[in-house]
């Protein structure tokens, strides 16, 4: 399991993905393992990561957890293959778009590529713009001039992606700074922040990194360090470790003793060795 999610890490690293991103991968594909070791599982496999989806279905909807998790599924059915796909599953959106729409998507996409974008990246922005310009039509506004603040936050809303509404903000700023747009519709879109995953579980390198970047030759660097390592390396919870005091500390016996915030217990513990 180490092996193929390091593979798989490392590969979104290559094609550019986020720190944030590849904290939710790491996340998620935690999550899938443990299923699958629940199960008899010893290492990846398509058999299995089907049956982890099948698996969350019982106990829950087709939601957009249910979404990542499927993503990331097919992510790593692909590195089994040795082969990256670009688009996953048979549920895509197909939009109806007429010729100038087409035209305008199509010199969109030659800006982003010319920008340097991923191709990866590009499906994405196509897909956004796509939707948006789909969901315009639908409201009754087919061509660039009958744009409005009010129809362009309607057509964004229709949007149901959320993490989309971004690359419209930016779609919408391309057609402003070209001068297809008379303005720069883009403060009509709603703003989504997307949630930042924290990762259940730390790797050694990870928390090893963590240790490095701490400036130690200051009083405070010290200090941080020192919580950090209480963290990391004695497993102390933030509260426990903000309300230590020095009595807390047994120097002689070389132990650290706390009565514990959470559950009211006494935690004994041996000091860290330097």
């Amino acid at each position: 399991y180490d092996d193929i999610q390091s593979r798989l890490l490392e590969w979104l690293n290559d094609r550019g993905y986020s720190t944030v991103s590849m904290t939710a991968y790491r996340y998620l594909s935690n999550s899938i393992f443990r299923v699958m070791k629940a199960h008899g599982y010893r290492e990846y496999c398509k058999e299995g990561g089907a049956l982890v989806l099948r698996e969350y279905l019982k106990q829950n909807t087709a939601n957009q957890h249910y979404s990542n998790l499927k993503t990331v599924v097919c992510r790593l059915d692909d590195l089994l293959e040795d082969n990256w796909s670009d688009r996953h599953g048979s549920g895509r959106r197909y939009f109806r778009l007429n010729s100038c729409q087409t035209a305008v998507i199509k010199d969109y996409c030659s800006f982003c590529e010319s920008a340097g974008h991923k191709p990866g990246t590009i499906i994405i922005k196509k897909d956004a713009a796509s939707w948006f310009l789909h969901e315009m039509t639908n409201l009754g506004c087919s061509d660039m001039d009958g744009m409005t603040t009010e129809l362009v936050a309607r057509a964004c809303i229709e949007v149901t992606d959320h993490n989309l509404w971004g690359e419209i903000r930016r779609f919408l700023r391309y057609l402003s700074d070209e001068g297809i747009l008379p303005a720069d519709y883009s403060t009509a879109v709603p703003h989504y922040r997307k949630p930042y995953v924290i990762p259940s579980i730390y790797s050694e390198e990870e928390v090893s990194h963590i240790e490095m970047s701490i400036d130690r030759q200051s009083i405070i660097g010290k200090r941080d360090y020192a919580m950090v390592l209480l963290a990391s390396r004695m497993g102390l919870r933030s509260g426990d470790i903000a309300s230590l005091r020095m009595e807390n500390v047994d120097f002689e016996s070389g132990t650290l003793c706390i009565i514990q915030q959470k559950t009211g217990r006494e935690l004994r513990l041996p000091l860290v060795q330097g």
